[in-house]
């Protein structure tokens, strides 16, 4: 008992002792660290703001916290508008996010005044309830973007789709952009832009992307028909995208190729793909898409499978998207079409098994993969067949 009520009493002291000890540089460290561990699930001040709860606890943590511009560079339009006058002084480059309200008719739109000026952001994260609450934002953006946004590097936008108040005559709500968003978006300079991402949110016609390399689109519940040129003239706006990563959920058949589209594939420069493929997308909507991507140059490829239903229903579903992606020989006997190129392979597969010859489709194709990740479960049907090994297979 003496042990423990010396151990109780000389623990505060020897913490406190223990940070007064520490330098400035490794303290700093310290703060980013919280700082990141605070934000890592969006910017919940429920328990305050971090910035200013680091310069609350002494002297010291107040002194290096305000001579720390990057600690204050996370800023949210929900915040109040001291908080936002603070930040504003305090970092001259920050990541704005735009947060959904609680009631989807409500913005900050209001709050774009208070916050640095567009040409200083460093990132934007602009999310809206539906094409009628972005209204707002693009309009104030229009009367507030006068010169190009020198210092962004990386734009997201995020459109949830949610119908909650708005009137039947406005519906259906579309991902794509109004006529005069489009204008205003397409005004838009952005030089250091190299990182994009869109959720429900598909921009037509072209834009001044053309630095971008690393593009993410994430497309859920989507109820309206899509043409792949959609895609098409999105990509060559982009001529240096390295690395792409889609998310597809849509209803099947909303993907479709018109007539007089063109077959040949874009994005000349991509390394990196990453798909993710959601139940109810159709086997078409993967092979229309991937029309326009050319996998003899991909040397990283990631791919995630995901059902709700049960796994027995959905073995057919998954053999077609596999043969979407890694089209069979038209010889029953010879191997898949080899794709040499691909060096790194992850797969991830949901309430999925599998079977052995859709296995075998994916890595008799993978002549040359040197690196594997595999997320399967437990009762996959998986093995390693000498036949493969024999074949080509898994060589690297």
């Amino acid at each position: 008992d003496a042990i423990e009520s010396v151990s109780q009493a000389t623990i505060d002291p020897c913490r406190a002792a223990g940070l007064a000890l520490l330098p400035d540089d490794i303290l700093a460290n310290i703060f980013e660290i919280y700082m990141d561990l605070s934000l890592r699930y969006g910017l919940d001040t429920s328990c305050g703001y971090p910035p200013q709860i680091l310069s609350s606890v002494c002297r010291r943590f107040r002194r290096l916290a305000l001579r720390l511009p990057s600690l204050w560079r996370y800023i949210s339009l929900a915040f109040p508008k001291p908080i936002l006058l603070q930040h504003k002084e305090r970092c001259t480059d920050p990541i704005v996010h735009v947060d959904l309200a609680n009631d989807s008719r409500i913005t900050y739109a209001g709050m774009l005044d208070v916050i640095q000026p567009p040409h200083q952001w460093r990132e934007l994260r602009l999310q809206f309830s539906n094409e009628i609450c972005a209204h707002e934002y693009f309009q104030q953006s229009e009367r507030l973007v006068q010169s190009p946004f020198y210092s962004l590097e990386y734009l997201s936008i995020e459109n949830y789709l949610s119908e909650d108040w708005v009137p039947e005559e406005q519906l259906p709500l579309s991902i794509r952009p109004r006529e005069e968003h489009m204008r205003i978006l397409s005004s838009w300079r952005m030089p250091k832009l190299t990182r994009l991402s869109l959720q429900n949110f598909l921009p037509y016609g072209r834009f001044h992307f053309e630095n971008v390399t690393r593009l993410s689109i994430r497309l859920t519940n989507i109820s309206e028909h899509l043409d792949v040129r959609d895609f098409r003239n999105l990509f060559e706006s982009m001529p240096k995208i390295q690395s792409l990563s889609v998310t597809f959920n849509i209803e099947p058949y909303n993907l479709f190729v018109s007539s007089s589209t063109n077959n040949q594939p874009t994005l000349p420069n991509l390394t990196h793909l990453n798909l993710e493929i959601e139940a109810v997308t159709s086997d078409d909507t993967i092979t229309h898409f991937m029309s326009l991507v050319d996998l003899q140059k991909v040397t990283h490829l990631s791919l995630s499978f995901n059902s709700d239903d049960p796994p027995e229903g959905m073995e057919l579903t998954f053999k077609n998207w596999v043969d979407a992606l890694f089209p069979p020989s038209p010889h029953p006997l010879a191997a898949a079409l080899e794709l040499p190129t691909i060096e790194e392979f992850s797969l991830r597969m949901d309430s999925l098994r599998g079977s052995f010859p859709i296995f075998k489709q994916i890595f008799t194709s993978m002549t040359n993969v040197k690196d594997i990740s595999l997320t399967v479960s437990c009762d996959s049907d998986l093995y390693i067949d000498k036949q493969w090994v024999e074949g080509g297979a898994l060589r690297k």
